[in-house]
C-alpha cells in the first residue's frame, strides 16, 4: 500500500523542509535557471527569513514512510484584502506526475477559502509556471525575486479566483469518484488501488 500522510508543517519539521525545497528546485529548476541562478536560490532557502516564512505560511507537508514529499501553504496578501497568497509549493522530483502537487494546492486554496479569501496568487520561479497555469493560474506580471547574495532570480506572478478554481473538484468530489478514497485526481485508475492519503 503507498500510503500518504498530511499534516501541518511544526518547529521540528523544518531541517526536512529545507532539504526538501533545495532538492526540489535544483531538480526541477535545472532546465530553467543557470548554475548561478540555482546557488542564489538555495542561498534564499538556507537563510533565516525563509525559515520565518515557512512558519507564516499555515504550511503543511505531505509524507511518504515518514520522508517529507511535499509541501503547500497559504497567507494573506499584502496588497490585496481579498487575495491569499499560495506559498512554499514543492513536490519531490521522484513524485512529480501523481497529481500531488495539484492535491496539495487544491488543499491550501480550500484552508484559505475557509479563511474568507476569494481569489489566490502565487510568486512562482519558471519552472513551475506551467503547471500552475494548468490548474487555473494566469500570469499576471514577471519580476524578479532577490537573493542574499545578490543575484536576482526571474520570477512569475500569477492569479486565479475563487470561480475559477471550483473547476478544479475538491477533496469531497475526489472521494465521491473515487468510491470513498481520497485520492490526487491525476492518479490512473491502477495507482489509486494502492494509494491512501491520510490527515
Amino acid at each position: 500500500m503507498f500510503s500518504l500522510v498530511k499534516r501541518p508543517i511544526g518547529i521540528d519539521d523544518l531541517t526536512e523542509v529545507r532539504y526538501l525545497h533545495s532538492s526540489a528546485f535544483r531538480m526541477c529548476g535545472a532546465e530553467h535557471h543557470t548554475e548561478e541562478e540555482i546557488n542564489a536560490y538555495l542561498s534564499r532557502i538556507n537563510s533565516v527569513e525563509y525559515i520565518r516564512e515557512c512558519m507564516n505560511c499555515n504550511l503543511f507537508g505531505l509524507w511518504h514512510n515518514h520522508i517529507l514529499i511535499g509541501t503547500a501553504g497559504w497567507c494573506a496578501s499584502t496588497d490585496n484584502r481579498s487575495t491569499s497568497r499560495m506559498r512554499k509549493i514543492y513536490i519531490h522530483s521522484f513524485y512529480i506526475g501523481l497529481g500531488l502537487g495539484r492535491m496539495m494546492v487544491e488543499h491550501a486554496e480550500n484552508r484559505a477559502s475557509d479563511a474568507g479569501f476569494d481569489e489566490y496568487s502565487v510568486r512562482t520561479n519558471l519552472s513551475a509556471a506551467a503547471f500552475f497555469e494548468s490548474i487555473g493560474y494566469a500570469t499576471s506580471s514577471h519580476g524578479a525575486l532577490n537573493t542574499p547574495i545578490g543575484l536576482d532570480i526571474p520570477i512569475t506572478y500569477m492569479r486565479k479566483s475563487k470561480s475559477k478554481s471550483k473547476q478544479i473538484p475538491s477533496n469531497n468530489q475526489l472521494q465521491q469518484q473515487s468510491m470513498n478514497r481520497n485520492f490526487p485526481e491525476d492518479i490512473s485508475v491502477g495507482q489509486r488501488q494502492n494509494i491512501k492519503i491520510t490527515g
